[in-house]
């Protein structure tokens, strides 16, 4: 009997809080802390070194223009190798990468550790999504991947006002202390990768991914740069949804500045708090009534968010915009998550990873780019409000290509 079977026949192989899934969701959480962390505080990082923050968005981009290029490489990497082995020398690097931030003293030198930041991040992220993948019980599958994010989102509450405090200042001293506390929460992650056990689906290199055995490579669907067409709408439809929140990760903080309202950290609390109240819920409904009754609140919970964002008139509006936007970030992303898993095969579970990485990667770069243009020529208002149209577009592309049952790959579930 094969590794994917064996979840589902087993009465013990249907238990989802494994010592291995622990493991695997607290690292995912101390690396996404040095990801969320160094986002919010870069804008400032860089108008210190440079005295302007025309530079902010390419040194922000940066980041996700290396994950994104890395990720079929990363894909196939995991494949290959097994999660565990790339998740140990991808944890190292971000050591490095966290701890050489604390040299840069011009932009090239940043935007250099960025980029081997986003490689550490790209190799990290495309493994712990397939390693988690392989542990979570297949009949739960969007239950234990929504609760595997869950360490993004405690990274997300908690990275952003914990380093807007620590700069208070902004003494090159303060964000050096948060580089080098980023480092020391990598080394965490690496020692949570080491825990890991060697089992089929986490260190193995003939089925590390889930293979079923004796599958031939003839047999499997056709891929372009590594990646099956059956992730392409699910691609599609979260790059959509994050372009938007890129705005939103990069600019707030001098949104609030600027409008006089002073450290806006708290709505990243807010944000993510929110995101954890559907976690418990959202999937096992998924898993049982289909993804539909989850995805359409949330589209119209994020164009609610960011209209709401666009007008605020005072900082606890603001705050309040976070509400919406956490709920639907916490019910969607993890369903995205669930339709590139559920519509690739088996064998290519690290690439079905990489593609929901590239998508990730793309609309963060691009976001951040295209949102430092329209700030810069028309205000952080257009900004938000060019969000609200991006998450119109989404649903109109999930409503044509995946709503009802053609989320699922035949013969599988969620």
């Amino acid at each position: 009997m094969d590794f994917e079977d064996s979840r589902i026949t087993t009465r013990p192989a249907n238990r989802l809080w494994t010592r291995d899934f622990i493991l695997l969701s607290l690292g995912l959480a101390c690396i996404s802390f040095t990801n969320y962390g160094a986002t919010t505080i870069m804008a400032f990082y860089v108008a210190k070194i440079s005295g302007s923050l025309m530079y902010s968005g390419i040194v922000g981009g940066a980041f996700s223009i290396a994950s994104l290029v890395l990720r079929p490489v990363s894909g196939f990497a995991v494949n290959r190798l097994g999660p565990r082995k790339v998740m140990l020398a991808s944890t190292a690097l971000c050591v490095v990468a966290c701890a050489f931030h604390t040299m840069a003293g011009a932009i090239v030198l940043l935007l250099a550790f960025r980029i081997l930041h986003g490689t550490g991040y790209s190799f990290y992220s495309t493994a712990g999504s397939a390693a988690a993948a392989n542990v979570v019980p297949l009949a739960r599958r969007s239950e234990g991947m929504g609760y595997y994010m869950l360490g993004n989102v405690i990274a997300m509450a908690i990275g952003p006002a914990i380093v807007l405090t620590i700069i208070g200042e902004q003494t090159m001293t303060e964000f050096r202390t948060c580089f080098l506390i980023s480092a020391a929460v990598c080394v965490l992650a690496f020692l949570m990768a080491l825990g890991l056990s060697r089992r089929e689906g986490l260190d193995g290199t003939a089925h590390g991914t889930g293979a079923t055995p004796g599958t031939a490579p003839a047999d499997l669907p056709r891929t372009f740069l590594g990646f099956e067409a059956g992730v392409l709408w699910p691609c599609c439809t979260g790059f959509l949804i994050l372009v938007s929140y890129s705005a939103v990760s990069l600019y707030l903080a001098p949104y609030g500045r600027d409008t006089g309202w002073g450290n806006v950290g708290a709505f990243f609390a807010v944000y993510a708090v929110s995101m954890l109240v559907p976690r418990t819920v959202a999937g096992r409904f998924a898993d049982r009534y289909g993804a539909d009754i989850v995805m359409f609140p949330s589209f119209l919970l994020l164009m609610t968010g960011y209209v709401a964002v666009a007008f605020a008139q005072a900082r606890w509006m603001i705050y309040a915009a976070g509400v919406p936007l956490g709920l639907a970030m916490g019910m969607a992303m993890p369903q995205i998550t669930t339709f590139c898993i559920s519509r690739c095969s088996r064998e290519r579970r690290g690439s079905a990873a990489a593609a929901y990485y590239v998508a990730v990667d793309s609309a963060l770069a691009f976001g951040m780019v295209l949102a430092g243009r329209i700030v810069a020529m028309f205000g952080y208002r257009a900004a938000y409000l060019l969000c609200a149209g991006s998450i119109v577009a989404a649903l109109a592309l999930y409503t044509c290509t995946l709503s009802g049952k053609r989320g699922r790959r035949r013969g599988e579930g969620w």
